[in-house]
């Protein structure tokens, strides 16, 4: 037994001697870049994993490039990939989870600042990431696989809430990205509206027992749950009411943005063009037609609407306006 624990104590100082110095560079770049991280993530015990970094870098024991010595050129190649493949995996899961992420712009509720389709980079650092409730996950996708259309997120483990010190905290007026409250319920096959409005619309047997047209009912964590982008206004602590489309932050009144935007029906005779809507700077996703049924002419009448001599009801639109929009939709109609 004193035997084998002298020949591996030897092994292992041989090792450590051969090993070349560019690998302890960056044995010591990475084993520094990793404590700094277990300090701010606050857990301690996942130190348990700096032995495992020693061993990739500097003695080996463990071969995960055993690969490379293999004579087989296609197991070579293969392994190649997937080694490359694996590595940018997991680079690309701590650089989202922790320093920030990418998100693409879905929803025109924002259009004045940010368009849909728009690529935009969240900076994760700056409120303090939150450490991940389903570590679990793939980390290309929120909460579904493509094609296949499965989770792609295993809900075993499971952590709780935890968010680590940031580099400030959230601003009126700053724009932020959060996982929808309301997501937590959700229909597979229609997301919106969402579930809860659907419960509230059709009834929640009818909703649970037509899997044809909703699909599954599940649960989703809150870190799978839809990503929104959205302005902030109200701040913690802070009471708020909208009178009128006038924000009052604890009673007072807050000034309104220039280009701010709000629904808007309004009627216009011969219609309107592509290029109307272009001129008026409203997006395609944004130019919604009321349906006008013959029963709903008195309705019309009594909300303001004008009809033709001939019983036709003109146009009826509701689309955001700003109020530069609507000065220049009133003068050119």
């Amino acid at each position: 037994m004193a035997e084998n624990n002298q020949s591996f104590a030897d092994d292992l100082r041989r090792r450590i001697r051969e090993t070349k110095t560019t690998r302890w560079i960056r044995f010591t770049i990475v084993a520094l870049i990793f404590t700094a991280w277990v300090a701010w993530l606050g857990s301690w015990w996942v130190l348990i994993f700096l032995p495992l970094l020693f061993d990739i870098y500097i003695t080996g024991y463990i071969p995960f490039t055993w690969w490379k010595k293999s004579k087989n050129k296609s197991v070579r190649a293969v392994m190649s990939w997937v080694d490359a493949i694996v590595y940018a995996l997991i680079l690309v899961y701590f650089v989202f989870t922790f320093v920030g992420q990418n998100y693409q712009i879905p929803s025109s509720s924002l259009e004045k600042s940010l368009l849909v389709g728009d690529y935009l980079w969240v900076n994760k650092m700056a409120y303090g990431p939150r450490v991940p409730m389903t570590p679990v996950h793939f980390p290309l996708v929120q909460n579904t696989l493509p094609v296949i259309n499965t989770k792609s997120y295993t809900e075993w483990p499971k952590w709780g809430y935890k968010r680590l010190k940031g580099l400030g905290k959230v601003e009126r007026g700053d724009i932020v990205v959060f996982n929808f409250p309301a997501g937590d319920t959700v229909t597979t096959k229609v997301t919106n509206p969402d579930y809860y409005t659907l419960v509230e619309m059709l009834g929640r047997f009818a909703v649970h027992n037509n899997k044809e047209q909703f699909g599954d009912v599940i649960y989703r964590p809150v870190d799978r749950r839809e990503n929104y982008v959205k302005r902030a206004v109200g701040l913690p602590g802070e009471r708020i009411k909208i009178v009128d489309g006038v924000i009052y932050i604890n009673g007072e009144a807050i000034e309104q943005p220039e280009n701010v935007q709000f629904n808007h029906f309004f009627q216009v005779r011969g219609g309107l063009t592509p290029d109307d809507w272009d001129r008026l700077g409203i997006s395609v996703d944004d130019r919604n037609q009321v349906p006008v049924n013959p029963a709903d002419i008195a309705n019309i009448t009594a909300l303001g609407f004008s009809v033709n001599p001939d019983g036709t009801v003109p146009p009826i639109y509701v689309a955001p306006l700003t109020p530069a929009m609507k000065s220049a939709l009133k003068a050119d109609h």
